[in-house]
This record gives C-alpha cells, structure tokens and sequence, in this order.
C-alpha cells in the first residue's frame, strides 16, 4: 500500500519530470524509457527499501496498474511468465530474460521484429526475496517450454536471450527438439 500512496503522490512525476500525470497514463507514451524505468525503481528501493523488477514497468504501465501489481503479496505458480512487449499477428516471438531477471532491456528491440510475430518476454517464476525461484537450468527451461505452448501451442518456435537469457533459450530449443 505504502508503494501505491507513493508512486500515485510522487514517483512517476518526479522520474519523468512531468506533471499532473493521471493514473492511467502510460509511462512509455509519457516519455519513460529503460534508464528512466531503472531510476524509478531505484527511487523506489531507495525511498521505500523495496526491490521492484524492471519487468513490472513494461506489464504494469500505468500507475493504476503498477500500483495494483506492487500492493500483490506473491505471485501465484499459474500466473502467466510472459510478458507482451509487442502485440502481433499470427506468430510469436520470445525473449528469454538476462541473469538479472529482466526483460525491459528487449523492449526497443522488440518494436523491430517484423508485424508478423506477437513478442513476449519470459520473466522468471520469483517469490518475496527469491528473484529467480528455479535452482538449476533444466528445471528453468521446461516451466518457460511449459509457458510457451500455453501460447503457441505447436512450433516452430523462436527464441532469443542476451547472456543467460541466450544459455537457457538454447536449453529449451534442446528440450523441444528432444
């Protein structure tokens, strides 16, 4: 509750440097970008001592909807992990989170992909101060393979990740292939 009061009061306004903004203005039509969206989240660890991912921005654009999100305690285990970056036609195309957990660093490259894909992100399955709830590779690319045919049922698949996120895209082209 004590996020909701702050990014409604101030948080937004001060970070895009932008006033009034209502409730369900979009922080990226309002200018917000990554670096901005890492310095809101900073402000809010630093004015609250509380861990936002990054990812939540890019779901939860609005401050109706950022604030609802942030007032959840936990995440459920059906809770979709993909996170739509681009809405598109029939195909789709995903991003693998990096190490940190993070999918907002794919946004921009998402508005590239060509009209015909949807892009998502998948974001780690997290728990309160547990980042990344999966302990080993394997396990971390069949729960995203699982939420990957939830929406696309059957193939061909595309998959793309920076760093870690390249490591367990590989992952789990290996387990749909096999």
């Amino acid at each position: 509750a004590r996020i909701a009061r702050w990014v409604e009061e101030a948080g937004w306004e001060k970070v895009l440097n932008r006033r009034p903004i209502g409730v369900r203005d979009n922080f990226f039509d309002l200018g917000g970008h990554s670096l901005l969206a890492v310095m809101l989240m900073s402000e809010i660890k630093q004015q609250l001592g509380v861990c936002i991912p990054l990812s939540v921005i890019v779901e939860c654009p609005t401050i109706e909807a950022f604030a609802t999100r942030c007032s959840q305690e936990r995440r459920t285990l059906d809770e979709s992990l993909l996170v739509e970056l681009r809405p598109g036609g029939p195909q789709s195309f995903f991003f693998v989170h990096d190490g940190d957990g993070e999918t907002l660093l794919y946004r921009n490259l998402a508005q590239q992909i060509p009209a015909g894909y949807a892009v998502y992100g998948i974001k780690p399955l997290s728990r309160p101060s547990i980042p990344i709830a999966h302990a080993n590779l394997t396990a971390l690319a069949t729960c995203y393979v699982e939420q990957v045919r939830k929406r696309q049922p059957h193939g061909p698949y595309s998959f793309a990740g920076l760093c870690a996120g390249g490591v367990i895209a590989f992952e789990m082209a290996r387990q749909l292939h096999d």
